[in-house]
């Protein structure tokens, strides 16, 4: 508020802080508040000319469809500020804060004193080096991120791509509209249906239909479709399990006892309701059995003829477990069972099963979705941030625990699918839910360049080139397309490509933003120094009164700053013209077609609109000073 006092009601202000979308609700209400103190009683802007965002750093804490207003990442005129400046200057003094506690008042002012002009005084020899490496940044990530952005609209039918220009810029205008960013899931999810089936038993309960056991039908299926997840995670942690192992890991007896305790329990309530089970369960077991021991037999063997080929020797011969295992014990759900046993099941067991693993398929590719997306941030932070090997270890461990997670749930909807497969048959569900490929579970940011550095081991042949590139169909949502479109043309577009792109789109409006950002700020500098050398100047003749030495002394020291500042901008000049090349093309520039202008009607923006764009990026510099 103090800031802003000296800023005046007129011109654009931006507030950012951490809880910025509950502080703004009242601010005027607590402003003219009588017990608000009275040196900030101020007048604050009105309408768009103040607007609130949400640091970076603190924004992925915030959850609701109406906060992307507060992002920096989307909001016109930011350029690449990340809001963090203020916590990240005191966090550099955290560690002199905690050694000069034990100081006395005096002692440690005078100390905190000095560490705070050292870093101030670092921070303004630096900002040549800073303000030309922003500039870089800034016009590189643009040139990526622009490349990227329309080689992405390419492959999206205009109709779609100009509707959602016209609505993120209405938006951007009037944040009351509906956010255009937020991405609601589609259809119902494994929970929802989860409860609208517990809904529809009630009902029959009070119609006089209860069930046949207090475990009602949708428990036990729900039951069964846990008890398949402990089976597949079990399997997924260890996919062989021998003597050795079992020594090791008490887990795995943890594990086995909680899936033979459930399973157990189950199987009383499939006797009610499933009543072929029993049958199936005892002519399945010894075939399990079999095939389970004729495994551990081969790899015995195997095993065996390797120890023999190196030592000469045999190794004993290993117990094989007789009985079978709960991890490999068939649940025998509806989707489970053959077609003649059927007769004797209620065709709603069925239905229900359908719909559960309709909820199971819709679950998974989110989460899927949800963790390529982690895969990308953790891949690109190890690639821009991480070196040594004990920082590459911790990042590698990181990368493949999400790995897991990532392969969980593609079997996950693998086997939602199937289940569904052999429940409905073929069909128009098929549309939907489309047999999900190793190919397919990438993220949208796989091609980039920065992200691939890992994959250059590949042989050529297995890369994906940048031309060849394609974006997997999970990311369409649920994937519809319309069985009329052409390639690259989609149909059904759903809401959660339309976020996806409007991120895409303002990626390199924000690099652009940047890049005048820093210019302004570049010229900035060099005026204040020039005026910091000048006031120098005038001061060299203030004080008359002193003799004449001292005068003279006093002169040459403010002759000296005057001379350091005016060095000290002309060498961040002559540092800056190395990059003042670098440039972005803008529609102003006469004789030439270029990027900017041709892709003006994605962005939203026709080229003769570039400078009052620019002027509006320049209204955030006060987070940089």
């Amino acid at each position: 508020m103090s800031a802003l006092k000296c800023h005046g009601p007129h011109g654009d202000v931006m507030y950012s802080y951490d809880i910025a979308c509950q502080w703004e609700i009242n601010l005027r209400r607590r402003v003219a508040d009588a017990k608000f103190p009275a040196h900030l009683k101020i007048e604050l802007p009105v309408g768009r000319d103040l607007r609130f965002v949400i640091p970076k750093y603190h924004f992925w804490g915030h959850t609701g469809e109406d906060h992307n207003k507060y992002s920096l990442n989307l909001v016109p005129g930011v350029g690449r500020t990340d809001g963090e400046e203020v916590e990240r200057n005191w966090w550099r003094h955290d560690a002199t804060a905690a050694s000069t506690r034990e100081m006395g008042p005096g002692s440690r002012h005078d100390t905190l004193e000095d560490h705070f002009h050292w870093s101030n005084y670092t921070r303004l020899v630096g900002l040549g080096k800073l303000l030309g490496k922003r500039l870089k940044t800034a016009v590189l990530g643009f040139t990526l991120h622009d490349r990227l952005f329309n080689d992405f609209s390419s492959g999206i039918d205009g109709q779609y791509t100009e509707a959602w220009t016209e609505q993120v810029l209405a938006y951007e205008k009037d944040p009351s509209l509906p956010d255009p960013y937020h991405v609601e899931s589609s259809g119902l999810t494994e929970r929802e249906i989860k409860t609208q089936l517990a809904a529809q038993e009630d009902q029959d309960a009070s119609e006089g239909r209860p069930s046949l056991h207090q475990v009602t039908p949708l428990n036990m299926l729900v039951e069964l479709l846990d008890l398949e997840e402990l089976q597949r995670r079990f399997h997924q942690k260890y996919p062989i399990v021998t003597k050795e192992l079992m020594s090791l890991a008490t887990d795995i007896f943890d594990r086995r006892a909680a899936i033979r305790r459930r399973t157990q329990t189950i199987r009383e309530i499939q006797a009610i309701y499933m009543p072929p089970v029993a049958q199936l369960v005892a002519a399945e077991l010894p075939v399990i059995s079999a095939n389970l021991k004729r495994k551990a037999d081969e790899r015995q063997k195997r095993s065996r003829t390797s120890t023999a080929a190196s030592t000469g020797a045999s190794p004993p011969a290993r117990d094989v477990e007789t009985t079978v295992p709960p991890e490999h014990v068939p649940l025998f759900l509806p989707s489970n069972i053959s077609p003649e046993h059927l007769g004797s099941l209620s065709p709603r067991l069925r239905a229900m099963e359908s719909d559960l693993r309709e909820g199971q398929m819709r679950s998974a590719l989110d989460k899927l979705r949800v963790h390529l997306h982690i895969k990308t941030r953790l891949v690109s932070f190890k690639a821009r941030q991480v070196r040594h090997q004990r920082e590459n270890m911790k990042a590698r461990e990181q990368l493949e625990t999400n790995d897991m997670k990532i392969k969980s749930f593609k079997e996950k909807y693998r086997a939602a699918r199937a289940a569904k497969m052999r429940l409905d048959g073929p069909g128009s569900w098929e549309q939907e839910w489309r047999p999900l490929g190793d190919n397919d579970v990438r993220g949208l940011r796989d091609f980039d360049p920065l992200l691939t550095a890992e994959n250059e081991s590949l042989p050529r042949r297995q890369i994906v080139t940048e031309g060849g590139r394609s974006i997997s169909w999970i990311w369409n949502g649920v994937g519809r397309r319309d069985d009329s479109s052409e390639a690259g043309n989609l149909g059904g577009m759903n809401e959660a490509l339309r976020g996806e792109w409007l991120r895409a789109r303002a990626r390199p409006l924000r690099y652009k933003e940047e890049v005048t950002i820093v210019k302004e700020e570049q010229r900035r500098t060099v005026v204040t120094l020039n005026v910091e050398a000048s006031e120098w100047d005038r001061r060299a003749a203030l004080r008359e009164t002193v003799c004449p030495l001292l005068q003279q002394g006093l002169a040459a020291y403010a002759a000296e700053q005057a001379s350091l500042l005016r060095g000290l901008g002309n060498n961040f000049q002559q540092a800056w013209q190395r990059v003042k090349h670098i440039d972005i093309p803008t529609a102003d520039d006469e004789g030439r077609e270029t990027e900017l202008d041709s892709g003006s009607m994605l962005y939203g923006f026709a080229g003769d609109e570039s400078e009052d764009e620019g002027a509006a990026a320049t209204g955030a510099l006060s987070e940089y000073e």
